[in-house]
This record gives structure tokens, sequence and C-alpha cells, in this order.
């Protein structure tokens, strides 16, 4: 038996969608086209013959893949603890996010969040600027927003106060970092399911942090590479010789 190469999860999840499951759509190998007779996908019941043009070369899915896939359609749905994780979500910000605003948010798909962003090669986007503060414009008039009795100038009820508003909202903000946070667990739970499961690789990782508002990944290290400083670039408008005219007898 070969030994299992490690792949981080993440990347095995990318490889799974973008470069063997896809051959299903694109692949004219004798075991898809009884499928596609069928009517079929091999594991998740879905319908596959819907490519206009095949080719012979492909060949069916690696069977690795199709083990992740399965791995990936088993996933539950997450709703985020929000009492228990929601300091570490949201930080600072933490005491801004009412209840009802956290209860708001819902449950997340986690099957759909892995494979949107491995056929995209993408990660959830969390990031945002971060919030200001405004005072709410009245209903009427230039002022604000006073919610309370006003008995006299500069004269208020006791609890008078203008609401305030944050944009970005508060609740975006959770939203955004609690997609991130299913999708990291969910590649977390898959690299665990698939460990000793696979003929070719051992998932590893994921390499992503879990929390990049608090502890960002690692750069990316380019490495300079010789040939490329000795390569010239070329002109936008490579010149051409001026045609020459014939000369009349």
């Amino acid at each position: 038996m070969l030994a299992r190469s490690a792949m981080d999860i993440e990347l095995l999840v990318r490889w799974a969608y973008r470069d063997e499951l896809i051959k299903r759509q694109i692949s004219s190998a004798d075991g898809i086209w009884d499928r596609i007779t069928l009517g079929l996908g091999r594991d998740s019941g879905q319908h596959t013959a819907t490519a206009a043009q095949r080719y012979p070369h492909f060949g069916e899915p690696h069977p690795d893949a199709e083990r992740i896939e399965r791995a990936i359609v088993e996933l539950p749905n997450v709703a985020i603890d929000w009492p228990n994780r929601g300091r570490a979500i949201m930080g600072d910000l933490f005491g801004l996010l009412d209840a009802h605003a956290a209860l708001s948010i819902g449950t997340f798909a986690a099957p759909a969040w892995v494979i949107q962003h491995a056929s995209m090669g993408t990660r959830p986007r969390w990031q945002m600027e971060d919030p200001r503060c405004y005072s709410t414009p009245a209903a009427r008039g230039p002022g604000v927003m006073i919610i309370g009795e006003c008995r006299g100038h500069n004269l208020y009820s006791t609890g008078s106060h203008c609401p305030l508003r944050w944009e970005p909202s508060i609740v975006s903000i959770a939203e955004a970092r609690a997609e991130y946070v299913v999708w990291h667990d969910a590649l977390v739970a898959l690299a665990q399911a698939l460990t000793g499961n696979l003929e070719r690789y051992e998932p590893v990782g994921p390499a992503a942090s879990p929390d990049p508002w608090r502890h960002p990944d690692k750069p990316m290290v380019i490495l300079a590479s010789s040939v490329e400083r000795s390569l010239k670039p070329l002109p936008l408008k490579y010149p051409r010789p001026a045609p020459r005219r014939r000369l009349r007898a």
C-alpha cells in the first residue's frame, strides 16, 4: 500500500471539487455514462446529464474525492453558541451585540459553505471596516432624534437619550465572522472524519487561522526566481517596419 500524502484539508476539498468531481460534467468515461443513463450521480443523487460536450481522457472522479463529497454532505447545520463563543468571535464588540440580534442570525448550512468556497477557491469574507458610531437623525428637522420628554431648553425627562447607530452594523459583523467560524469548524470536522479513510491523501490542518480578526494568518513567502530577473517585459505595441512603396516605372 502506497504511503498517503499529507495535504491541508482546505486544499484537499478544493482538489475534490475543482479537479475531480467536475469530471462528472465533462468526462465521457463508461462508468459515468452508465450513471447518466439512470439519471443519477454515484452518491448524492444529483442529475449529471447536463453537459453539452464530453471528452474521453478525463475519466471518472477519484474515489477519494467522492469520499470527501459524502463526508461534506453529512455535516450538520450549525447555530453559533453566542453565550459561550460570542466574546471570542466579537472581541470588544461583544457588548454591543444584544441577545435578540444574536438570535436573529440563525443557523448556517455548513455543507453549503464548504462546497461553495471549495468550488470557487475562496474563503468566507469576514473583513469589514471598524464600526463607527453615529447619532440617529430626527424624523423632522436638522437635529437628532430624542427619545424622552422635552420640558424646556436643554431640559429633558429622566432616561431621555439619543439612539445611536453603528456603520457597519454590529449584526453584519457578527454574521460575517460567524460564517467564517462555521466554515473553519466544518474543515476541522472533515479532517477528523477523513483521517485514515482516504487512499491517496491524509488530511491535516486546516492551516487557516480559526479567528483571523484576532490571530491573522501568516503572510505568504514568495521566493525570488533568477529566471524572472533575466526576463524583459514585452512592449505593449511591438514596433513594425514601415511598408516599402513600389517605384513606378
